[in-house]
């Protein structure tokens, strides 16, 4: 059996948030009319397009778009799934849910992360007390103190050792109870056939640094040799808690800093993050060994809009160039993106021959301030790093760092900024404007004849009866005179587009046999942020003078319109089947095509009825 939350806490928690209460924790809201209002805590704006229904308990931003309650608040800002909000915000209110037991099966993704949680846990505080009990982990408490990282700054990161033995964790943590199943799930053992058990530590003989997420959960571990043998590193497998492209190294240590300064500063490795809040320097955070992904610049941007990667000399123009084509490879190459969440990507370079941690330790705080300086934008840094990675007195080299460079520029969709940068190469290079902006404009037609067939696939998803088919979700929703009786009897087919489709599965679903049903809970339900967002602009689009015969318009339409939909696609298969033969086929479509223009007809006869039943109450 696997404990499931108490039916009705779901309920007690909402009602224990105040959801005013909860925002202004973010951002400051401001009493207008019977809402509040305040600059949107998940874009940057000038002008108020945040607001909060107090009465309503829901929130929606006219700019960007999101919405939702409480739970999907918490979820956003903080990026937490589901189980994680619910647990959030229990916390916050000093509230402990109850829960029940459900058969096996049931729940079992969020039982799992709660698992490996425990288990990520009882490893740390194994592996901190192999590092002050053990041989081994003297070895590498000396090793950590040679290299000018202090004892403080050591428990400050909790950091700890695995020892020599085989299975020194894993037959701890069996006596502990934790199952061998779980144990496996959670990357800390290893399956062997060589090990007499069947089975071996992930990280033994090894300094282990942990990695928890925002909230400052442990979800995974890094682990580093003390001497030449290899692999150097060993990092934690994907698990249920822990994805690699979507985590930072250090960042729930960092993110009340990142604020402050409002600026992040990303190196690469965990002494690095190590070295920099040794010295005094606390917004930093690593990227776990790997160029930093979009998912992770998400996570950071809801701290600081202002990024710095920080390189060092001997691989800086290497990895700049890499890293700033794969970010905006990743963006779809579209700078307008990064200015919509106003992120700014700079980078700055070390002095030759020092990594992060060194410079740091050897340097301090006053010399990186003055370094940091220096930071020039991503764009800018890329394409120097291009440049001085060729030899420019030869035609060859000269050529050659032409084509890398307008190979990043093609990248980049904004025409205003690959014409400015144009500008600049063409100064640096000593080259004619002209001919790089002809090649540049080559490069991208040819890019954009790979990607039409794309934008045909896009075209085929818009749906011209979209507005119509919102407009009768959202009479559903807020429950316009009969809306729900009259337009619940719709069939879901009769919706074309996908997200209204599911959104019209959501409502009647959950409204299904109940008149009490309080529309805006069903947002808990929903995972997907587009529908979300559909959801919560629709539960704040209320109009006045609108009463049962709109409904039933609505009602009417949808159906003409479906109908339509349905006759008019079956003309052209007629015609097809006749070419190849199928005569008998052909009649039956035909026949087909004259039912449902008896039902049309037989649709707009009711619709005449019914209003003038309607014009005479």
């Amino acid at each position: 059996m696997t404990p499931r939350l108490a039916d009705g806490e779901l309920e007690e928690i909402r009602e224990r948030n105040d959801l005013v209460a909860l925002v202004s924790e973010y951002t400051r809201l401001k009493k207008t009319g019977k809402n509040y209002s305040g600059l949107c805590p998940f874009h940057k704006e000038k002008t108020p397009s945040f607001v909060v229904d107090s009465g309503k308990q829901l929130y929606h931003c006219f700019g960007c778009g999101e919405g939702g309650d409480v739970f999907s608040f918490v979820m956003k800002i903080e990026s937490l799934e589901f189980p994680e909000a619910i647990q959030r915000l229990a916390d916050r209110v000093g509230y402990k849910p109850k829960y029940q037991q459900v058969r096996a099966g049931e729940g079992r993704g969020a039982a799992n992360k709660e698992k490996i949680y425990r288990i990520n846990q009882l490893a740390k505080d194994f592996y901190r007390k192999s590092l002050k009990e053990t041989a081994f982990g003297q070895e590498c408490l000396q090793y950590l103190l040679k290299r000018g990282y202090t004892e403080e700054t050591i428990d400050f990161f909790e950091i700890g050792s695995c020892t020599e033995k085989w299975a020194g964790f894993a037959e701890y943590a069996l006596d502990k109870g934790i199952s061998l199943s779980d144990l496996l799930a959670s990357g800390l053992a290893i399956r062997s056939e060589k090990s007499s058990r069947g089975f071996y530590d992930q990280f033994r003989h090894r300094i282990i640094f942990p990695i928890t997420d925002v909230m400052d959960r442990v979800v995974a571990f890094g682990g580093r040799v003390i001497d030449d043998s290899l692999p150097k590193y060993v990092n934690s497998p994907e698990t249920p808690v822990y994805q690699k492209g979507k985590v930072v190294y250090g960042l729930s240590k960092a993110k009340g800093d990142m604020v402050k300064q409002d600026q992040a500063l990303i190196v690469e490795g965990y002494t690095d993050v190590m070295a920099f809040h040794q010295c005094g320097i606390y917004n930093v955070v690593a990227s776990l060994g790997t160029a930093l992904t979009i998912d992770q610049i998400r996570l950071i941007a809801r701290f600081t809009n202002n990024i710095v990667l920080v390189f060092d000399s001997d691989t800086a123009g290497e990895k700049a160039t890499e890293r700033g084509i794969d970010l905006l490879k990743e963006y779809n190459g579209n700078i307008a993106l990064f200015n919509q969440h106003n992120i700014n990507l700079s980078a700055v370079v070390l002095p030759s021959g020092m990594d992060p941690a060194d410079y740091m330790l050897s340097h301090g705080k006053e010399e990186f301030s003055k370094l940091l300086e220096q930071a020039r934008p991503l764009i800018d840094f890329t394409i120097d790093s291009i440049i001085s990675r060729f030899d420019l007195t030869s035609a060859q080299g000269k050529l050659a760092a032409i084509d890398r460079i307008l190979e990043f520029l093609s990248t980049l969709s904004s025409r205003i900024v690959q014409e400015e940068y144009i500008k600049v190469v063409a100064e640096k290079l000593s080259v004619e404007e002209e001919r790089l902006m002809r090649e540049l404009i080559e490069r991208n037609r040819r890019a954009r004849g790979r990607i039409s067939q794309g934008r045909v696939e896009q075209k085929k998803q818009f749906f011209p009866y979209d507005r119509l088919e919102r407009e009768a979700l959202r009479l559903i929703i807020h429950d316009v005179g009969e809306a729900r009786k009259i337009l619940l009897n719709l069939e879901e087919d009769v919706f074309q587009s996908g997200p209204n489709k599911d959104i019209f599965r959501l409502l009647k679903d959950g409204l299904k046999g109940s008149k009490e049903t309080d529309v805006s809970q069903l947002l808990s339900a929903i995972e997907r942020e587009e529908l979300r967002r559909l959801f919560s602009s629709l539960l704040f689009e209320e109009r006045e003078y609108e009463n049962e015969k709109t409904c039933q318009e609505v009602f009417y339409m949808l159906k003409e319109l479906d109908l339509k939909r349905q006759i008019s696609i079956l003309p052209r298969k007629m015609e097809k089947l006749s070419q190849q033969g199928d005569q008998e086929e052909a009649d039956r479509l035909f026949e087909e095509i004259l039912r449902l223009e008896g039902q049309r007809r037989a649709l707009q006869e009711e619709r005449i009825n019914q209003d003038h039943l309607m014009e005479g109450q």
